[in-house]
């Protein structure tokens, strides 16, 4: 046991087919410019809103169901069915052409659900095959490390993917390129419109050759056989009596919610700073590599911290973050909108450290599941929530704007505290038993 205890990951069993899979089906060339994708092959910007529910819907339909199945017939079989949707969306896309109307719609649509149940029959499925290959060879105590290089991974191959991506969609850069090279090239938006799919489409094939390494563990040929609706029926029930689990699902959700509100809004936000917009996708993947610096003191803390020093400590940059980006109406803001950045990072970290720990085997990506679903509820919540907020506020001009941001830290204030509160309920009931 000693010397595994020295062998490098990717030696490990299934560790670097993981890691592989995570990197390549998570970073996807066509992020920087998602929205404005869409937008020039032809849709309107309510066709892209109910292509974006769509996925919203099949994402939380999907989750937890997925998770219970992935637990039943095998987490492998989930991890390359969710690479052949990857495949299978980015097909979609390539087969599009721009401006063919109801057409052009309909495979927008089934792009975005192809998506979602994608990245629902991936969810959980891979980390607990992962973990519990580990688990089987005595290796459990290596999961904060496996997650270090994860983490650091995702950040430099999210990093490339945003700079590579704006860049090939630009025709203008492309054109500079060809020039240093001395090629007399005339890229259009029409050339290089389809170019980050392309590229994605590479990944997702990259992806599927990751899942293919990957084998089933010895508890994955010992499944129960359990059907997966009675699964989730199951792992539901216990986990409202696991109080443990429990709280560190409400605590992942708790941080999630308003950092997560904050990236989605951040182009807006760079907006109010002055920040010219030719500089977003260039501070949107600085933002991404913060996740590589973070890694090594994430896995220090998981591994000699505790759970109560872990939440405050996110409790206060939280607060700093959802304060200090409506405060500064500088660029000097983007180092408060970085800090919520490191939270969301810190937060997926340490949920999947705990979680792992407590999980039994044959419930695992159920329960991983579980907690991506309370997640996608909870982002559901805060964004009807700053929605409505933002409706009745006086204005959009930037200063109206980065005020109306203050109403994110009053709503995680709040939710702190009613966590707390629920907190101490659950534990004076569990002493009262």
């Amino acid at each position: 046991m000693a010397k595994q205890e020295t062998v490098p990951l990717y030696k490990l069993p299934n560790i670097a087919g993981f890691l592989a899979f995570r990197v390549f089906f998570n970073a996807r060339f066509y992020y920087p410019v998602f929205a404005l994708l869409f937008l020039d092959f032809g849709l309107t910007l309510s066709e892209f809103s109910i292509s974006n529910l769509i996925w919203a819907v099949a994402i939380v339909a999907l989750e937890v169901p997925s998770g219970a199945l992935a637990d039943v017939i095998g987490r492998k079989k989930l991890v390359l069915l969710a690479a052949v949707l990857m495949i299978l969306e980015m097909g979609v896309l390539l087969l599009a052409q721009p401006n063919t109307g109801t057409t052009l719609l309909l495979l927008f649509c089934t792009n975005r659900f192809l998506s979602g149940a994608g990245e629902a029959m991936a969810s959980g499925a891979d980390e607990a095959l992962a973990y519990d290959s580990l688990d089987e060879a005595g290796l459990a105590n290596r999961w904060s490390e496996v997650l270090e290089w994860q983490t650091r991974l995702s950040s430099i191959a999210f990093f490339v993917a945003m700079l590579v991506g704006a860049a090939v969609y630009d025709p203008n850069v492309l054109n500079k390129v060809s020039g240093w090279f001395g090629w007399d090239a005339n890229w259009t938006q029409a050339d290089t419109l389809k170019l980050p799919i392309w590229l994605t489409f590479a990944n997702a094939w990259l992806a599927f050759l990751a899942a293919l390494t990957l084998k089933p563990t010895q508890g994955e040929r010992e499944n129960d056989g359990v059907n997966p609706w009675t699964k989730v029926a199951e792992v539901g029930r216990r986990l409202w009596r696991k109080q443990n689990v429990l709280l560190v699902i409400l605590a992942a959700v708790l941080f999630d919610q308003a950092a997560r509100v904050s990236m989605t809004m951040s182009s807006k936000t760079f907006s109010a700073y002055g920040i010219g917009e030719v500089w977003f996708g260039v501070i949107g993947a600085g933002m991404a590599l913060l996740g590589a610096f973070i890694s090594k003191p994430a896995r220090l803390l998981a591994d000699n911290g505790t759970q109560r020093s872990i939440f405050w400590l996110l409790v206060g940059l939280s607060a700093l973050g959802l304060t200090g980006q409506a405060a500064c109406g500088s660029p000097l803001g983007l180092l408060f909108v970085a800090l919520l950045s490191i939270v969301m990072s810190l937060n997926g970290f340490f949920a999947s450290f705990y979680l792992n720990k407590m999980a039994d085997s044959k419930e695992r990506a159920t329960l991983l599941s579980f907690k991506g679903l309370c997640c996608n509820v909870g982002f559901g919540l805060i964004s009807l929530y700053y929605s409505g907020v933002s409706a009745t506020w006086p204005s959009e001009e930037p200063a109206d704007y980065l005020r109306s941001l203050y109403s994110l830290g009053a709503y995680f204030a709040l939710f702190t505290v009613a966590f707390l509160l629920y907190r101490r309920y659950r534990l004076k009931s569990a002493e009262s038993v």
